[in-house]
């Protein structure tokens, strides 16, 4: 196949908008070929975007660009070859030697120090976009690249949308991108700098669904806990580029460069930063307690008595095994009453009547306060109700009163999880194991719970281990897509969560996480048909409801987009940023009126998202209203915007201004 002047030779890559090849130009040159697929306006930009970028940029840790054009098959360019890998590819070995990671932390800052100088943000540092050629590091993919004199109406209609899973910014996850600036990007390289050195991201909540749906960022904790060889001043400044606040953060990628240069010699000026924990938040959704991208490997266990081994009965099925482990058990209820009681609240809650299995408990244990099998089913009632508490003292009291009940310590371990208590977890879950080694289900939440710690490294070993002991147990193949997935392994994630699927198609979060990696990886038709069979099952999940709009908007269509954003805000009208997108998608179909409305209850909800303000004062510029349009740019310009994007503002109302007096 020939593309412009290049012969193709084979191909490199391909995502949901393009496709890299490798080709061979006139003179027997290799080249990396990159060629466009689907011929938007938006995608078009994007390209353009970076050409733009390039153009401009000359640096030895930049790939280069070598040409451009257009061809029958769409627009492409050809990028210099580099011959080697990716960083991600070999970050999946390990994590690097702190020499060479320093090594790579320098030439990567240098080359973004240089790429600020000419105004251009890469918004999209990730270890996927360098290039690995011998000892040197190479910076690529500049589709994102921001420039200063790009109109601001762009820039803040689709950066909500922009950015990689794992490493963004905390004002590039909330849609804030009023705010992002050269320190976005140096949060940006402490995250691959952090990878380097630990093998992991620093934030596992790791796709915009994911923090609006955790509510927070999980705590980063410094790479020497992962790896201990990685010295303090290490870890002091990628901690410093990770910080929450933009203004805690280094001050510029020349500043990075710099005190990595300098090594050891001199520490990284400022305070240890604190953890991110808590600090930096996404708008809030309120969604049901059992949605989640992580899932509960099948749930709490209801028990009734002896039987046979879980991991052999769990082999054939997903569901909740109702027997209890091998090992000590309490002997059976010592009256028939007792356990028609326990065996009527077994039937009640698992057909949803939780209160009045509770009721039959209680009276079990008024019979025989001692019985371990009415305290451990007591708890599963009280956590199905979500008081996970008092799930937890009936847990405590089963296992008191018989240390070898080993659902009682995988429930309790579920129950802590819920809490967010993962360390209580994790060793409720090990002791479990210690019981009974061939219980998948103790395997499978364990590795959830360490990969809710961030402990990912630890997570996929008990993850495998559960999918040896149980391979058609369902939860376990989704739950090691969720590794995948934080890890940045979109398409091992998909392959997992399609593996979920077929065992048990009945699994509404399956599907939804099936999307999300689907979404990573550009495929959006895609994502919105797992979407829209995750909603038949969970109607009321409201984060897919969000995420199916988000999708369509990337396809431009806008119309479908804001039926399912309106349908998001109906079950849950309290969150900013679903009225900020529902907005932007009716002024791309030139609903003017209807996207002021929706900034303003934005802005009612949040006073200070200068993302709403600014949307508004062009919405209402676009009716004619110049002096209420006015009047909202100048009151972003009231809150805290970096430099460049206050010189962006002004310049809005600059022009603003004029129109105004020419009508």
């Amino acid at each position: 196949m020939q593309i412009g002047p290049y012969r193709v030779q084979g191909e490199l890559a391909r995502g949901g908008m393009g496709v890299v090849y490798r080709a061979l130009a006139p003179d027997g040159t290799a080249v990396a070929l990159k060629l466009l697929l689907r011929v938007e306006e938006r995608t078009q930009r994007r390209l353009e975007r970076e050409v733009l970028a390039l153009r401009r940029l000359e640096h030895p840790h930049v790939v280069r660009l070598l040409d451009a054009g257009v061809c029958p098959q769409g627009p492409w360019l050809a990028l210099e070859f580099v011959e080697g890998e990716t960083l991600e590819a070999r970050l999946r070995r390990g994590p690097l030697r702190v020499e060479q990671a320093r090594r790579i932390g320098v030439q990567l800052a240098d080359a973004l120090a240089h790429a600020h100088t000419l105004g251009i943000l890469h918004r999209d540092l990730k270890p996927d976009n360098v290039l690995l050629r011998g000892d040197d590091a190479l910076l690529t993919d500049f589709g994102l690249a921001r420039h200063d004199d790009l109109d601001l109406s762009q820039l803040t209609a689709s950066g909500a949308f922009l950015g990689t899973p794992g490493f963004w910014p905390p004002e590039q996850a909330q849609g804030a991108t009023d705010q992002i600036g050269p320190w976005s990007d140096v949060y940006g390289l402490g995250a691959v700098l952090y990878a380097c050195l630990s093998g992991r991201p620093p934030i596992l909540a790791a796709s915009l669904q994911e923090f609006l749906q955790t509510c927070r960022f999980r705590a980063i904790e410094p790479p020497s806990q992962i790896e201990p060889g990685v010295p303090r001043w290490l870890d002091d400044l990628c901690l410093r580029c990770l910080a929450p606040l933009p203004t805690a953060r280094l001050r510029s990628a020349a500043e990075v460069r710099d005190a990595l240069d300098r090594g050891g010699r001199a520490r990284a000026p400022g305070p240890r930063p604190r953890s991110a924990a808590g600090s930096a938040r996404a708008p809030r959704w309120k969604v049901p307690a059992a949605i989640g991208c992580a899932l509960v490997a099948s749930g709490l266990v209801w028990v009734l008595g002896a039987g046979p081994n879980p991991a052999e009965t769990v082999g054939s099925t997903d569901r909740p095994v109702a027997s209890a482990a091998p090992g000590p058990h309490p002997t059976l209820p010592p009256t028939p009453e007792v356990r028609r009681l326990v065996e009527s609240a077994v039937a009640m809650s698992k057909s949803g009547g939780a209160i009045e299995a509770l009721a039959q408990l209680d009276r079990a244990l008024e019979l025989d306060p001692r019985n371990a099998l009415a305290w451990s089913n007591r708890g599963v009632a009280h956590g199905s109700l979500g008081r996970h508490t008092e799930a937890i003292e009936d847990y405590t009291r089963a296992i008191e009163l018989d240390p070898g009940l080993v659902f009682a310590w995988i429930n309790r371990g579920v129950a802590h999880g819920s809490l967010g208590r993962h360390t209580e977890a994790v060793e409720d879950f090990t002791r479990a194991i210690e019981l009974d080694p061939r219980n998948a289900l103790a395997w499978s939440n364990r590795g959830l719970a360490q990969g809710d710690l961030g402990h990912l490294a630890e997570a996929l070993p008990d993850l495998e281990r559960a999918l040896q002991l149980a391979p058609r147990m369902a939860s376990s193949w989704s739950n090691r897509g969720v590794a995948r997935y934080r890890l940045g392994r979109y398409a091992e994630a998909l392959e997992d969560y399609t593996h979920a699927i077929e065992l048990d198609p009945s699994v509404g979060q399956a599907w939804a996480n099936r999307a999300a990696a689907l979404f990573a990886l550009e495929r959006y038709a895609e994502a919105i048909a797992d979407h829209s069979r995750a909603l038949e099952l969970e109607p009321r999940n409201v984060i897919s409801w969000v995420d199916r709009g988000t999708a369509k908007a990337q396809l431009e269509r806008y119309a479908e987009a804001i039926e399912d954003y309106t349908r998001a805000i109906e079950l849950d009208p309290s969150v900013g940023q679903t009225w900020v997108q529902r907005g932007w998608a009716k002024r791309k179909l030139g609903r003017h009126a209807e996207a002021a409305r929706d900034y303003t209850r934005a802005i009612e909800l949040d006073p200070r998202n200068a993302l709403a303000w600014s949307n508004r004062g062009l919405a209402r510029a676009s009716l004619g209203r110049y002096e209420e349009a006015i009047d909202d740019v100048d009151h972003a310009l009231q809150l805290d915007l970096s430099a460049e994007d206050r010189q962006g503002v002004e310049e809005l109302k600059r022009r603003l201004v004029a129109r105004r007096g020419r009508e």
